[in-house]
């Protein structure tokens, strides 16, 4: 019984150490695993930020064909605190628009 206690507690305690440092090696990065990790992880805080599209950082073909745009933006929360965030759009968005 103590040895199944202690395997319980050694579990929780990994899957807790594992959420944090997933959090901490995610953070403000836009890779496609980054954002996975992101969404089903409990710990990370989900914001409201504001931005305006200004330039296309990179244009390339996906692997189905498609056209690809990759935009780095500065985004603003309601507190003033400015971050920078990258993402992939499949289309082309409107310039100075809001995302």
């Amino acid at each position: 019984m103590k040895k199944l206690l202690l395997g319980l507690v050694l579990i929780v305690a990994v899957g807790v150490g594992v959420l944090f440092g997933s959090s901490a090696l995610t953070k403000d990065k836009g890779t496609e695993l980054a954002m996975a990790l992101d969404n089903v992880n409990p710990l990370v805080k989900v914001t409201t930020v504001y931005a305006k599209t200004d330039k296309v950082v990179r244009k390339f073909t996906g692997g189905a064909g498609e056209d690809e745009y990759v935009y780095r933006l500065q985004t603003v929360n309601a507190n003033g605190e400015k971050r920078w965030l990258t993402f992939n759009a499949q289309h082309r968005l409107k310039l100075n628009g809001r995302l």
